[in-house]
């Protein structure tokens, strides 16, 4: 949608629970602006494009996305426990993760080369970071204390992507006409898959597909949280795509994949979510059963070097 400036599908929680409301917080308030601070410029020119759409059966989104192309970083949180639940937590994981990443790697670009960073630490740090204010929020305010969220984020730095994932929202490298996936569910699904209980399609329409095993929470708060981390070299022309599970539930790899190679880039968030919300791919639970959220990012040429 944007690619200039910070875009965020969340600008403004005060509708969301007007007896709850965080957005009077010195928390919230910090949350909803774009961080300032400057970070090294990727190897590569990075273009993202974002959407979300509530679907055909919901009656809220409780997805959220926030896009930082200054940063190139991108990020996609599917929340849950309820209406108001759901939209706060996933709209404090986006943006806390968000904040925080750009301030760590404001901070130790100060002080080390670009090949001493450690990305992955950083990335831990903001996710540790995003659960924290989630259990934060219902400390203060109990009545949300089912709330939580997926996290799934991609920075690109240097010459390199760099993925960080709780839950079962995901991340597809497009590169060489091929769908990649490059993280792995948090599922209830995907662990009797790894254990060869059932196959992969027999996932998609299992009848506890929807549970997952790893959010950001109250319920993590205790323990040191640990995110997928996981790194890939880039080549020009790869494209990725985050999304909520929204998408999955109704898209299969082969027609994203399709979707992604017919469509111009700042086409096919919104093409793949239509595809979501049609009758033609309609899952087991029927049309258009949840909130999607697509963001694709785009690795264009090669910058000069200085």
């Amino acid at each position: 949608m944007l690619t200039r400036s910070a875009y965020t599908n969340r600008s403004d929680l005060r509708g969301l629970f007007p007896r709850l409301n965080p957005i009077r917080s010195e928390i919230s308030s910090k949350l909803l602006q774009a961080p300032k601070a400057k970070t090294r410029r990727p190897d590569f020119v990075v273009r993202g494009y974002g959407a979300t759409h509530v679907g055909c059966k919901r009656m809220a989104n409780e997805d959220s996305f926030w896009i930082l192309p200054k940063q190139s970083l991108f990020i996609v949180a599917d929340g849950m426990g309820g209406h108001a639940g759901g939209q706060i937590a996933s709209t404090i994981a986006t943006h806390q993760m968000g904040l925080e990443t750009v301030a760590l790697l404001n901070t130790f670009e100060k002080k080390l080369p670009a090949d001493a960073m450690d990305i992955f630490s950083i990335l831990k740090h903001a996710t540790v970071s995003a659960n924290h204010q989630v259990s934060r929020i219902t400390d203060v305010y109990p009545e949300l204390e089912s709330m939580g969220s997926t996290l799934t984020s991609l920075l690109v730095y240097g010459d390199q992507a760099y993925f960080s994932h709780v839950g079962d929202s995901r991340a597809y490298l497009i590169r060489d006409g091929q769908l990649i996936q490059m993280t792995e569910d948090h599922s209830y699904v995907q662990e009797l898959v790894n254990f060869g209980e059932i196959t992969a399609e027999q996932a998609l329409v299992h009848m506890r597909r929807n549970l997952i095993l790893k959010s950001i929470s109250r319920n993590s708060s205790f323990m040191d949280i640990e995110p997928d981390i996981a790194s890939i070299k880039l080549k020009q022309g790869d494209r990725f795509i985050l999304c909520s599970d929204g998408l999955i539930e109704h898209v299969r790899d082969a027609d994203i994949l399709k979707t992604v190679l017919e469509n111009k880039s700042a086409e096919i968030p919104k093409a793949l979510i239509r595809m979501a919300n049609s009758s033609e791919h309609m899952s087991p639970s029927g049309i258009g059963t949840d909130n999607t959220t697509v963001v694709l990012v785009e690795v264009g040429k090669k910058r000069r070097q200085r």
